[in-house]
């Protein structure tokens, strides 16, 4: 057990102080260069805030957990603790919106999912999909400059990920009139600067020889052809051996 029942009460009695005005911060006996007991430790307070304090259930935490409200109850800087396992360096990300004039400083979506994963368990029924949609679209729109660090490991079912990812990118490609059409783009030549355009062609070369393969494994069983796939792998091969490319 990395913190005991007995220190929990303990934790949870500075905080009272904290949030009383009696004390600034917590003792710095629970924050040391153990990452796992620092996340462990920063968990226990913000399950106190939202489940205790506020008395929030999973739903409604989802709707109104942000950094301002952190902020309020005096828990912003120690995001600083907990480990956000979607992000490249597992710190907690923050924009900026404008309202009436008035700067807010805002934490990115995903962050925020992870940090009611950790504090709910089992009781917050995150979609996995949704987070890897969102950190997708977060590289996409240039708020992220890679993917997150270990994001696509085998151990983290990195190849369902990336199925995600390109089944998502083709739906925003939405100009392709048949599944034949997809398996065409991926059998042509300049497949790689369409991959390169969503930002997956570091990610498919990681896991599969060629495009063709990487589309034909990402696709849903319904919209699999295996007679498309030999023809415009058969293409692709070609292509590859009178080029010289590996890839």
């Amino acid at each position: 057990m990395i913190i005991t029942d007995k220190q929990k009460m303990a934790l949870i009695l500075e905080y009272e102080e904290i949030l009383c005005g009696k004390r600034r911060q917590f003792s710095t006996y629970y924050f040391g260069e153990n990452k796992d007991r620092n996340n462990a430790v920063a968990v226990e307070i913000f399950r106190y805030l939202i489940v205790n304090i506020l008395g929030w259930d999973p739903e409604t935490a989802e709707q109104k957990v942000d950094f301002e409200l952190l902020k309020q109850y005096k828990l912003d800087k120690y995001l600083s603790y907990i480990n956000f396992t979607n992000e490249p360096n597992g710190k907690v990300r923050f924009y900026t919106t404008k309202n009436d004039g008035e700067v807010h400083k805002r934490m990115v979506r995903s962050d925020i999912q992870i940090l009611l994963k950790y504090v709910f368990g089992d009781r917050y029924k995150v979609n996995e999909r949704s987070i890897i949609i969102e950190t997708y679209m977060e590289l996409l729109n240039g708020d992220l400059k890679k993917f997150p660090k270990h994001f696509f490991d085998v151990v983290n079912d990195g190849k369902l990920k990336v199925a995600i990812c390109l089944q998502h990118a083709i739906s925003l490609q939405n100009d392709f009139e048949s599944i034949e059409d997809v398996y065409r783009l991926f059998g042509d030549r300049n497949i790689l600067k369409w991959l390169d355009k969503w930002k997956l062609r570091d990610i498919a070369e990681q896991f599969y020889e060629s495009p063709i393969d990487f589309l034909h494994d990402a696709l849903p069983e319904s919209e699999k052809d295996d007679i498309f796939y030999d023809y415009y792998k058969k293409q692709y091969q070609e292509f590859i051996e009178e080029s010289g490319r590996k890839f």
